[in-house]
């Protein structure tokens, strides 16, 4: 199967592009310059025919949730406006659209009280970031039946050398701290650690059963900030102070969902679902070797 990619640069699109299965899968990176800044429908038509794509995964998003509140045009052409016309494309070509949402789409009901969202949960997103994804999954289902929406987790992990994800920035901070400094994380915000390798995986199975509609595509493991934070400092050996912080304690532009965590039943219907942990400890390790690339 021929599949192609944007994003192919950033975190989740640098391990598509090198993970999924190479025995079942053609990768091709959609070159940047022909969807950004403007949309070239013409070269991405020859592009998607010429190397008879069957799949689009879009993982090209302005993901910084605080400018896009400061910023909401730009982030509503940027996660709308361009996801719109790529599901268009797709659909008039009879390419299967697979578009990367977020779980935060949710809200910020209560992890404590109500447990992780399953699919058929309202979703009232509470900042400018979420509501664009949320309107670009609309975009994606009215253009076909048979498109496929990942809601996605807090994702780490990365193939690109100039990429900075979550658990890479971390550790970087952390590797520069005395063992009296004390560093300070959320215990009131939780969600699913997902590893872009784990979901490199997934969505190679999701396309090779030809699975569509809206999942939750996490790793299993739902957890506060803090508690993620603790096992990213236990893995990798660092003895500073980790102090946990009410929510409030972070200021914030935009309004940050308190319970980003999807349930995983849907998924493990569909593909083998696993722990954020092990993944976890394999990019740790990686990253030590690397030397933290500080």
């Amino acid at each position: 199967m021929n599949v192609a990619i944007t994003g192919s640069r950033g975190n989740l699109g640098s391990v598509l592009s090198a993970s999924m299965d190479q025995s079942k899968f053609k990768v091709f990176a959609i070159p940047s310059e022909f969807y950004r800044p403007d949309f070239q429908s013409n070269n991405l038509y020859d592009f998607l025919t010429e190397n008879n794509i069957s799949a689009l995964i879009h993982c090209a998003s302005l993901t910084n949730v605080d400018f896009s509140e400061a910023h909401r045009e730009i982030a509503y052409d940027s996660n709308v406006s361009l996801t719109k016309k790529l599901s268009d494309l797709a659909a008039s070509l009879d390419v299967k659209m697979v578009f990367i949402s977020s779980a935060g789409v949710y809200g910020s009901n209560s992890y404590s009280q109500d447990g992780p969202n399953g699919e058929s949960s309202d979703a009232y997103p509470l900042n400018h970031y979420h509501s664009t994804k949320l309107k670009a999954e609309l975009a994606v289902s009215a253009s076909s039946i048979n498109s496929l929406t990942l809601r996605v987790g807090w994702l780490f992990g990365t193939r690109s050398p100039s990429g900075k994800d979550f658990v890479l920035a971390r550790i970087q901070e952390m590797a520069k701290l005395e063992t009296t400094d004390e560093y300070y994380s959320n215990f009131e915000q939780f969600g699913n650690p997902t590893s872009c390798e784990y979901l490199a995986e997934t969505i190679g199975s999701l396309l090779v059963s030809d699975i569509s509609g809206t999942i939750n595509c996490v790793n299993d493991g739902a957890v506060s900030r803090y508690e993620f934070i603790r096992r990213i400092k236990e893995i990798c050996g660092f003895e500073f102070k980790l102090v946990g912080k009410p929510d409030a304690f972070f200021p914030r532009v935009a309004t940050v969902p308190l319970n980003e965590a999807g349930d995983t039943s849907k998924l493990a219907s569909h593909a083998n679902t696993r722990h954020w942990d092990e993944y976890l400890v394999q990019y740790c390790q990686k990253l030590r070797k690397d030397e933290w690339r500080v």
